[in-house]
């Protein structure tokens, strides 16, 4: 991985507020306390997030005054620390907030070793490729379609957590992964540059007893998966990591790098 310099971190427009998670019922929603108070917080994250029971699991919240909106908190990130630790480490899992913040490098120039940003309005959010596929950006001639993994977490859990069985192929992949696959493989046929940009909104442990996350390696149908990246990256589509690290008031780029 390549460390950048050149830093402008994407500040949140409130800072987050800490609180502890108390359940996560299912895939949408965990009840958490917030202020000495129980309450329902939105998960935008609506697959597995590693493989933690989240009882007592500190957590980072936004919140949103909208009298339309249900729940008024958002779980932003999650921390291994123990609720008593004044200065915790914060996993991001709002995996719908990560174009957000590649958006902002981007445009702030921070990730010009993948694709040079001279002037912001370069930067193009949701862009057709193809007939019935939009991808996450493009910038003059190049596409790039953002990937964030939380099936893994690639750090290490105390023993304080209690974790939960995670069994090999257990999750069943949409279309969409694939698809994207073989239409930025189509793209390369008329346009400069594809690229595939895997994020962490984490630094992951360098810990060898750590099962890597690769492409499809949890997903019922991880053939089809694997074959269809490996192709992609045969035919030139570029395949890039990038790291961040989140806390109360914001998300730092820390590194990226070509895999």
């Amino acid at each position: 991985m390549k460390l950048h310099l050149r830093q402008a971190d994407y500040l949140f427009p409130e800072p987050l507020t800490e609180g502890l998670i108390v359940k996560r019922p299912n895939r949408f929603i965990m009840d958490v306390i917030v202020n000495g108070e129980l309450t329902r917080a939105h998960c935008p994250n609506t697959g597995k997030i590693g493989s933690i029971v989240f009882e007592n699991i500190p957590v980072l919240l936004s919140y949103h005054g909208n009298p339309n909106r249900k729940m008024k908190w958002t779980v932003e990130a999650i921390s291994f620390d123990k609720p008593e630790t004044k200065n915790k480490y914060w996993i991001g899992v709002n995996t719908g907030a990560t174009n957000r913040y590649v958006e902002h490098f981007l445009k702030h120039g921070m990730l010009n070793d993948i694709v040079e940003v001279r002037v912001p309005t370069q930067v193009k959010r949701e862009q057709k490729l193809g007939d019935h596929t939009r991808i996450d950006f493009k910038v003059g001639d190049t596409y790039l379609e953002v990937k964030t993994w939380t099936q893994i977490i690639e750090k290490v859990v105390p023993d304080w957590i209690q974790k939960r069985e995670v069994k090999l192929h257990s999750y069943s992949a949409s279309e969409r992964l694939v698809k994207h696959a073989h239409e930025l493989t189509n793209a390369l046929k008329s346009h400069e540059k594809c690229v595939m940009l895997g994020c962490y909104q984490y630094v992951p442990d360098d810990d060898e007893k750590l099962d890597r996350y690769d492409y499809g390696q949890y997903y019922s149908d991880s053939d089809v998966i694997v074959e269809a990246f490996d192709a992609a990256h045969s035919a030139g589509v570029e395949n890039w990591t990038c790291m961040m690290e989140i806390n109360p008031t914001g998300v730092k780029l820390i590194r990226y790098g070509r895999d």
